[in-house]
Protein backbone atom coordinates (compact mmCIF):
# COMPACT_ATOMS: atom_id res chain seq x y z
CA UNK A 1 0.00 0.00 0.00
CA UNK A 2 1.04 3.30 -0.92
CA UNK A 3 1.47 6.50 1.52
CA UNK A 4 -0.78 9.19 0.40
CA UNK A 5 1.33 12.30 -0.85
CA UNK A 6 -0.23 14.34 1.69
CA UNK A 7 -1.25 14.06 5.23
CA UNK A 8 -3.21 16.29 7.24
CA UNK A 9 -3.64 17.57 11.00
CA UNK A 10 -6.71 18.94 10.77
CA UNK A 11 -9.17 20.95 13.39
CA UNK A 12 -12.41 22.05 12.94
CA UNK A 13 -15.20 24.60 14.67
CA UNK A 14 -18.51 23.34 15.33
CA UNK A 15 -21.56 25.00 15.61
CA UNK A 16 -24.04 22.30 16.76
CA UNK A 17 -23.81 20.33 13.36
CA UNK A 18 -22.86 22.91 11.34
CA UNK A 19 -18.41 23.47 10.36
CA UNK A 20 -17.89 26.87 10.57
CA UNK A 21 -14.27 26.50 10.20
CA UNK A 22 -11.32 24.34 9.52
CA UNK A 23 -7.89 24.81 9.55
CA UNK A 24 -4.60 22.81 10.23
CA UNK A 25 -1.23 21.57 8.78
CA UNK A 26 -0.65 19.89 5.17
CA UNK A 27 2.39 17.74 5.43
CA UNK A 28 3.73 17.82 1.67
CA UNK A 29 6.68 15.70 0.14
CA UNK A 30 8.96 18.48 0.93
CA UNK A 31 7.17 20.97 3.24
CA UNK A 32 4.03 21.92 5.63
CA UNK A 33 1.90 24.17 4.59
CA UNK A 34 -1.13 25.98 7.57
CA UNK A 35 -4.36 26.14 5.87
CA UNK A 36 -7.55 27.85 7.03
CA UNK A 37 -10.80 27.84 5.83
CA UNK A 38 -14.02 29.79 6.77
CA UNK A 39 -13.25 33.79 7.65
CA UNK A 40 -16.52 35.15 7.66
CA UNK A 41 -17.11 32.82 10.83
CA UNK A 42 -13.63 33.31 12.07
CA UNK A 43 -14.34 37.33 12.00
CA UNK A 44 -16.78 36.80 14.82
CA UNK A 45 -14.45 35.12 17.24
CA UNK A 46 -10.83 36.64 16.60
CA UNK A 47 -8.95 36.18 20.01
CA UNK A 48 -10.08 32.68 20.41
CA UNK A 49 -9.13 31.74 16.75
CA UNK A 50 -6.01 33.27 17.13
CA UNK A 51 -5.27 31.46 20.87
CA UNK A 52 -6.32 28.50 19.20
CA UNK A 53 -3.72 28.68 15.99
CA UNK A 54 -0.98 29.64 18.99
CA UNK A 55 -1.80 26.32 20.65
CA UNK A 56 -1.67 24.79 16.90
CA UNK A 57 1.66 26.25 16.28
CA UNK A 58 2.98 24.85 20.11
CA UNK A 59 1.94 21.66 19.41
CA UNK A 60 3.55 21.43 15.89
CA UNK A 61 7.15 22.75 17.39
CA UNK A 62 6.73 20.05 20.43
CA UNK A 63 6.24 17.53 17.61
CA UNK A 64 9.36 18.41 16.12
CA UNK A 65 8.44 20.81 13.15
CA UNK A 66 10.44 23.58 12.57
CA UNK A 67 9.42 25.43 9.26
CA UNK A 68 5.55 26.13 8.15
CA UNK A 69 4.86 27.75 4.86
CA UNK A 70 1.14 29.27 4.44
CA UNK A 71 0.00 32.19 2.24
CA UNK A 72 -2.03 35.14 2.80
CA UNK A 73 -5.50 35.23 1.59
CA UNK A 74 -6.14 38.64 -0.46
CA UNK A 75 -9.49 38.32 -0.31
CA UNK A 76 -9.19 38.43 3.75
CA UNK A 77 -7.61 42.41 4.37
CA UNK A 78 -5.93 41.22 7.89
CA UNK A 79 -4.42 37.72 6.46
CA UNK A 80 -0.99 39.70 6.28
CA UNK A 81 -0.85 41.46 9.60
CA UNK A 82 -2.44 38.03 11.07
CA UNK A 83 0.09 36.05 9.93
CA UNK A 84 2.85 38.38 10.96
CA UNK A 85 1.21 38.24 14.70
CA UNK A 86 1.92 34.66 14.54
CA UNK A 87 5.30 34.88 13.63
CA UNK A 88 5.35 34.41 10.02
CA UNK A 89 7.98 36.19 7.96
CA UNK A 90 7.35 37.09 4.23
CA UNK A 91 9.23 35.56 2.08
CA UNK A 92 8.31 36.10 -1.63
CA UNK A 93 5.03 34.94 -2.37
CA UNK A 94 4.35 33.04 0.27
CA UNK A 95 4.93 33.36 4.73
CA UNK A 96 7.41 31.49 6.46
CA UNK A 97 7.20 30.33 10.58
CA UNK A 98 10.55 29.05 11.43
CA UNK A 99 11.64 27.86 15.17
Amino acid sequence: MDVPPVRLWGYSVLEGDEVLAFGGLAFMPDHVVAFVQGHEHISRFPLAFHKAVRRGLEEARSRGLTRIIAMADEQVPAAERWLERLGFVRRGDVWVWEV
